[in-house]
């Protein structure tokens, strides 16, 4: 990636072990980014801490506080989840494959339990 210090990813043991890799989803602090043909950017993220990320449709992400995502950055599958470290305020770009969706961002809470 190597776009920003500020976002780490994380290795994703599968679909089935992933919450319970890294902690309990924080479900009140989830973040959704709709996105079109247009880049998105999310809101910024306020917590330093690792986040499960899945879409509603195929998209691209860019993970930079102030440029847009293109086709040519990281590609996300719908459905599948990915986990990455984010920084306190950054933000991430997205935009669609081929159909409008939402990014759904939720915050995991880590053993030490930093919501």
């Amino acid at each position: 990636m190597g776009e920003s210090a500020n976002v780490t990813p994380a290795i994703r043991r599968s679909d089935d072990t992933l919450m319970g890799a890294f902690g309990t989803p924080d479900t009140g602090n989830t973040i959704k980014t709709a996105f079109t043909a247009s880049s998105a950017a999310s809101t910024s993220y306020k917590l330093s801490k690792w986040y499960r990320f899945i879409a509603t449709q195929d998209c691209y992400l860019h993970f930079h506080s102030s440029a847009a995502a293109t086709t040519s950055h990281m590609f996300l599958k719908a459905g599948v989840p990915e986990v990455f470290y984010m920084g306190a305020n950054s933000r991430v770009a997205v935009i669609q494959d081929s159909a409008d969706g939402n990014l759904i961002a939720t915050p995991i809470m880590t053993d030490d339990r930093q919501a």
